[in-house]
């Protein structure tokens, strides 16, 4: 005897085929014909949902690793040099720039883990930079009218705030914008 479903032979006394598993006493029903497009349609993958296109990558890499990296090792070795560099006294608003560099590298190092907690101490970090950015460059600008030495402005601004500056706007504005930021740690600098 052989099996309605897909040809095999089936031995004598037994109830189902071992093959296709269909029972031999069972009424049997061709399966419904299928076009061409349902069965195309049936294989295709469905695209990703809209909000996954808008997820950006996951994970500490490419620009949020290099300012990780900067955040716990760049930055501290630099700002650190233009002290030994300029031998800066420890007080007033150096404590402060000292308390800048800290705070910044354990929001690097927060950043680094992936702790949901890094976005928030990374605002207060960039709050504060942004204050002792203004605090400088007034002083500065104070420092400049009082000795008459314009020029000097210039370098000074350029060698020790350009740097700072560009490394304080260049971070805000990828943690305010960048798509690996919000999918990694749920929101951006913002929001």
């Amino acid at each position: 005897m052989s099996c309605r479903r897909c040809g095999s032979q089936i031995p004598e006394g037994l109830g189902m085929c071992s093959v296709c598993g269909l029972e031999i006493n069972a009424p049997w029903q061709p399966a419904p014909a299928v076009s061409l497009a349902t069965a195309a349609a049936a294989r295709s993958v469905a695209p990703p949902p809209a909000s996954y296109a808008l997820a950006g990558p996951v994970g500490v890499g490419g620009w949020l690793l290099f300012f990780c990296i900067s955040f716990t090792i760049l930055w501290p070795l630099w700002q650190l040099s233009q002290y030994a560099r300029f031998h800066l006294e420890f007080r007033g608003l150096g404590w402060l720039g000292l308390s800048r560099l800290g705070l910044g590298f354990v929001a690097g190092v927060l950043l680094w883990t992936k702790n949901p907690f890094a976005m928030a101490l990374l605002r207060f970090y960039y709050a504060l930079s942004a204050l002792l950015s203004v605090w400088g460059v007034l002083n500065l600008v104070r420092a400049v009218k009082h000795f008459n030495a314009g020029p000097l402005f210039w370098e000074i601004f350029l060698r020790g705030f350009g740097s700072a500056l560009l490394f304080l706007i260049a971070g805000v504005f990828y943690f305010a914008l960048s798509r690996r930021v919000r999918a990694t740690y749920g929101s951006n600098l913002f929001g």
